[in-house]
């Protein structure tokens, strides 16, 4: 089958294309190709052009749930050539241009318009071609180039992607992730500021609702009249516009935006008229939001850095030693206080560690000072004080004797249980002779697991099945077996054979 009847045959839109070239056969009245993109070229004439013109090229007509990411750029294009199968692109039709770039195919569902695709501010990835639009398909050849070719995936079998612009924007962060943008420096002078597009909002407004944002972040840069301070009847009790940017930016810092996806927040939502936006201010466009942006960088650094600091407002944990002993380890601290003054050694189990309340009940009891932390510290917040507390202990983790653990306290239980059965000199031969538990022949064992179960169950403290089994699997020799008698038939033991005490 002639490729250009594939491709019709798929209920695509085709039209020929001039050898060697990438504009419309002088096949197609005065070359305008218009007609077809609302009304498919049928199979006799597509066949019929492929009859008169054998080495033509051929296009298929964007639209009609039809869509091509056309990336121009040379270093993404050779990226996603290199990495046809990566997840982000869910599938989609791999192609090589004829000039080494690379054509990413995908169907969408209801209308999309051709339009620029955005690597950042300023800098075009490619072309998003749909309605409108027409791209040269395989195995057309350019005479200044070479033959488009298939890469990866299938035009009979294309996804359907929900959402292009988070599709297109997901792949350029995954191609930037590998190959940021290192070294990029704006001047203070510089008053650029991007122009807003609907395209470029909708992205935004995707990302914001799906990194979780702060309301009152979110309020700032899609709520009218949630931009200014207090005094203008904003949210913000900050002193100035210019410190409401910097929140925004601390935020877009903290969920990993760039500054270029930053910038272009800036430039289609309604944070960015106080300040990026207005030209009648001495300081407005990119070279100020830059500023504000190293700044709130700076600011993260320095809180992340804070983070692994376990400290409150009054103290820091100068010293933590770490005793492992299951699930509940036992943390032995030493405080400084604000004054310059030591506290003595105290211990406190994870358990009074992770909650605020519990931790300063304990440091009072043992240092008869307490321990204050910040509003921010508080809550679900207060775990990272907890595990900066953790990670100063790495360094000095000790092990109890194995018979102080649980499981050798465990096991200890189980061997003084095992150690109450009789010792027989033959097994029995029926299931009368057998009670309860089971019966044991010197160092080997037939155990009834429910019934070792509910004996260890009687105690104070009730170990869970699985503790049972992990205990018995770190002192044993067991297996599962089944015994036939001949009165009652098939019954489950284990099979345990104990090493010497």
């Amino acid at each position: 089958m002639h490729a250009a009847e594939a491709y019709a045959s798929c209920g695509f839109h085709v039209i020929p294309i001039t050898p060697g070239d990438k504009t419309p056969s002088q096949l197609l009245p005065e070359r305008k190709w218009g007609r077809y993109q609302s009304e498919a070229a049928d199979r006799a004439q597509v066949l019929n052009w492929a009859e008169r013109q054998p080495d033509g090229n051929w296009a298929l007509i964007c639209g009609n749930g039809l869509a091509c990411g056309d990336c121009d750029d040379l270093d993404a294009a050779a990226w996603v050539l290199a990495h046809p199968a990566h997840p982000i692109f869910e599938g989609a039709c791999i192609v090589r241009s004829g000039h080494g770039k690379a054509h990413i195919w995908f169907a969408y569902q209801g209308t999309l318009a051709s339009t620029t695709w955005r690597m950042v501010p300023g800098v075009k990835m490619g072309e998003i071609r749909a309605e409108g639009n027409y791209v040269v398909v395989p195995p057309s050849r350019l005479a200044d180039g070479g033959v488009y070719e298939r890469v990866a995936g299938s035009m009979q079998k294309l996804p359907t992607i929900a959402d292009p612009a988070l599709f297109l924007a997901g792949i350029v962060r995954a191609y930037l992730d590998e190959h940021p943008r290192a070294g990029v420096e704006y001047k203070d002078s510089d008053r650029t500021i991007v122009p807003p597009s609907a395209e470029a909002l909708g992205k935004v407004h995707s990302r914001v609702k799906r990194d979780g944002f702060k309301q009152n972040i979110k309020d700032t840069l899609f709520v009218k009249g949630r931009q200014g301070v207090v005094s203008d009847g904003g949210p913000w009790n900050l002193p100035s516009n210019s410190e409401v940017d910097f929140a925004v930016c601390c935020e877009f810092v903290r969920k990993g935006w760039s500054f270029e996806e930053a910038e272009e927040a800036f430039a289609n939502t309604l944070v960015g008229e106080a300040c990026y936006q207005d030209p009648k201010r001495p300081h407005h466009g990119r070279g100020y939001l830059w500023a504000t942006w190293k700044k709130a960088q700076a600011d993260e650094h320095k809180r992340q850095a804070d983070l692994n600091v376990p400290k409150g407002t009054n103290f820091e944990v100068i010293e933590a030693r770490r005793l492992a002993r299951g699930k509940d380890p036992l943390y032995t601290l030493i405080l400084q206080w604000a004054d310059g003054t030591v506290s003595d050694a105290f211990d406190i189990p994870s358990s009074k560690l992770t909650r605020e309340s519990s931790f300063v009940d304990e440091c009072f009891h043992a240092t008869r000072r307490a321990a204050l932390f910040k509003a921010t510290q508080g809550g679900k917040e207060f775990i990272l004080f907890a595990q900066a507390v953790a990670r100063l202990s790495d360094a000095n983790v000790r092990t109890p004797p194995h018979e102080f653990t649980e499981v050798g306290r465990l096991q200890a239980r189980i061997r003084r249980v095992l150690s109450q059965m009789p010792d027989r000199t033959e097994a029995p031969q029926t299931g009368a002779e057998v009670r309860r538990l089971g019966w044991r022949c010197g160092d080997e064992y037939w155990i009834r697991p429910l019934e070792l179960q509910s004996i260890l169950e009687n105690a104070r403290v009730a170990p869970r099945q699985d503790d049972m089994w992990v205990a018995l699997e770190a002192m044993v020799k067991h297996r599962q077996v089944t015994i036939t008698w001949p009165d009652e038939g098939p019954e489950q033991f284990m099979y345990l054979r104990l090493p010497a005490s």
